[in-house]
Order: structure tokens, then sequence, then C-alpha cells
């Protein structure tokens, strides 16, 4: 006897199979535009992030000139392992330019597959998941702070647009006021790529997100002098105000790890290291500086040959009108000479006529007179 399936229960498995379809089929988000890809990227390597603004550089040219690093947010969780990272807000010199302020995330990760397959999806989720408290969460407390990863691992140096963030878990800020006098993006996308390029290697005790980000900082930093920046360190002391503004929560010391009321400092600054890597970020810049320099050379002296090339063809042009003009005077000169001949000869012809009937009619004349004589 053939088992009957109550019409309900298949209608309840087709509801099933299709949502864990869409479960295991996300959608995903467009393809990027290279704004997207590599001005502001979804997902980028530090490590490879400032060649790539200077390849695709001609398309976005005016809007990576105009755009500038405004403000620098040192971020530490508060939870969990307390990873620490770096917020850069991004405005343009454009009042016109949309939108008017962007975030970028940097941060240091150790090479496992979730956040290998993270970067090379380049962020699919989108933003209003991403934002979510509990995505929140798990993107705050990073691998690169997990005591279970072993030593030596690939360090994953991320740059991420972080749309709408909202500023939390701040240890200090700093401010550059003067856009004439602020680093570029260039400057933040090549100080990244410096503190990446030092030590590729994730190191649980020597080389983790505690050093990146603090190294990126004081790179940067370093980059503007004094005077053009503001700097703000945070505390408990914080105004109502303040917290408010800051969604406010009492971070630790950067560069340390607080286990209930213990603190285990993990990072420590090193001036002469900062040092070593702020010479190699001006050896750098100064080598983009000499080739956008070659490039502009280059450039103005193929505009100045081109010119050249075409005020010696409109010369050439002036010379060939005026040769035309004179080949078109000689013409009608050599025409009004034809004319002339012609009429001459005419002239000539009619007089030959002329004298030639006179002739004959005097030479009737004459036959005349002397019929008559006769």
């Amino acid at each position: 006897m053939p088992v009957v399936i109550p019409a309900f229960l298949i209608r309840s498995l087709r509801s099933l199979s299709q949502f864990m379809h869409k479960m295991s089929s996300p959608s995903t988000l467009p393809d990027p535009t290279p704004i997207e890809q590599y001005l502001f990227p979804r997902c980028a390597q530090a490590s490879s992030w400032s060649d790539q603004l200077h390849l695709y550089k001609s398309h976005f040219a005016e809007l990576l000139a105009g755009s500038f690093v405004h403000k620098l947010f040192f971020v530490k969780a508060t939870f969990g392992l307390q990873h620490e990272y770096i917020i850069a807000e991004i405005h343009n010199r454009d009042d016109g330019v949309q939108p008017s302020v962007r975030f970028l995330r940097l941060e240091r990760a150790s090479g496992d597959l979730r956040t290998r397959d993270k970067a090379n999806r380049g962020l699919q989720r989108s933003p209003a998941k991403r934002d979510s408290p509990a995505q929140a969460a798990l993107d705050t407390v990073s691998d690169s702070s997990d005591s279970s990863k072993p030593h030596g691992l690939d360090a994953v140096d991320i740059i991420t647009e972080y749309p709408g963030w909202v500023p939390r878990g701040l240890v200090y800020t700093i401010t550059f006021p003067d856009a004439s006098h602020a680093p570029s993006v260039e400057d933040l996308a090549l100080a990244a790529y410096i503190t990446s390029t030092f030590d590729e290697q994730y190191s649980l005790l020597l080389r983790q997100c505690y050093w990146w980000a603090d190294t990126l900082m004081a790179i940067t930093e370093a980059a503007i002098d004094e005077q053009y920046r503001v700097k703000e360190r945070f505390s408990a002391e914080l105004t109502q105000d303040k917290k408010k503004e800051y969604d406010f929560t009492k971070p630790t010391v950067e560069g340390s790890y607080q286990y209930k009321w213990v603190k285990v400092p993990v990072h420590i600054r090193n001036a002469a290291n900062v040092e070593q890597l702020k010479l190699r970020f001006d050896v750098q810049k100064a080598h983009y500086a000499d080739l956008a320099k070659a490039a502009n050379d280059e450039a103005v002296a193929a505009r100045k040959e081109a010119e050249e090339a075409k005020t010696r063809l409109e010369g050439d042009l002036k010379e060939r009108d005026a040769e035309l003009v004179e080949r078109d005077a000689e013409l009608v000169r050599v025409r009004a000479e034809r004319d002339a001949e012609r009429a001459r000869t005419e002239a000539e012809r009619a007089r030959a006529e002329a004298e030639g009937a006179r002739a004959k009619a005097l030479e009737d004349q004459l036959a005349q007179l002397l019929a008559a004589r006769v």
C-alpha cells in the first residue's frame, strides 16, 4: 500500500529547501567600481594598496587629489581579546563631493583561512549586515590577538571602507584641522605599506595587531609637523557631551591586554624602530614624488612637443595657403594675358577684314569708273 504524504508536509519541506538554498547562496554585491576597488576599497591588502592607487590613479585622479585624512582614531576593543585597529576619517576639499565623509578601517589579522577568505571575497556582506552588533563583535575580536595561533603565521593587513562608522572604544585621536597640511590618502596607504612590508609574518608577542596599529599611527603622526596636528587622549573623566558624542566606553591603555584588574603589556613603542620606518616612508614618498615629477616633466615635454608640432603644422599650412594664393594669382594673370591676346587677335582679324572690305570697295568703285569711261 503506497504511503500518502500529507500536502502540508510537502509544502513545509519545499519551503525549508528554498530557505536552505537561500542561506547557502548569499546574494553578492555588484562588481566594484575602480573607486570601490582601489581608492576606498571594500577590502584590500595593505601591502598592495599603495601601488594600486598609483597604478589606477587615472580612474579617480581628481577625487584622490582632493581627499585627505582629517582624523585618525586609535580604537581598542574593550571586550574579548581587545583587538586594536585604526579608523581614518577621510574628507574632501571639494564640498560638492558625496559622500562628504568616508571611513577606512586599517588593521592586522593573522593568516587564517577565514580571514583570507574574507579578503578574497572583497567583503561581499552588505554594510547593514556588517554593522550589526553581532557582526561588529565578531569583526572587533580579530584573530590577530588569538593566543591559540602558532608563531610565524602570515599577517593579513587589511584596509576596508566602513560606511557609517560610529566612534567607540577610543584610546586617542589625532586631528589634522588644516586640509593643506594633512596626510593625503596616498600618505596613509604608503604608511600602511611600510608597516606591513617591514614584517609580513604575524607574531603573537612582537608583530601583532597592537604593534601594527601603533606603528602605522606613529608613522602618520610623524609625517606631519606638530603644529598641524591635535592629539586627544580619552579617559574616564570625559564630559557627558564627549561621552555622548563618541558612544564612550572606557578603554585600556593601547598595546596592553587587561584581564580583570591586571594589565599585561604586550607592545611598547620602540622609538628607534619608528624612526627607521619613518625614514623608509620619507624615502619612498620622495621616490613617488620623483616619479610624479618625471611623469609631469614628460607630460610637459610631450605637451611642448605637441605645441611645437602644431605650430610647425600651422606654419606649413600658412605657407601652403600662400603658395595656393600665389598660384591662383598666377593663374588669373595667365588667363588675363591669354584673354588679352585673344582679344588682340580678334581685333587684328577684324581690322584685316575691315581693310579687305575697304580695298574691295575701292576696287569696285574703280571698276565702275573705268566702265563709265568706256
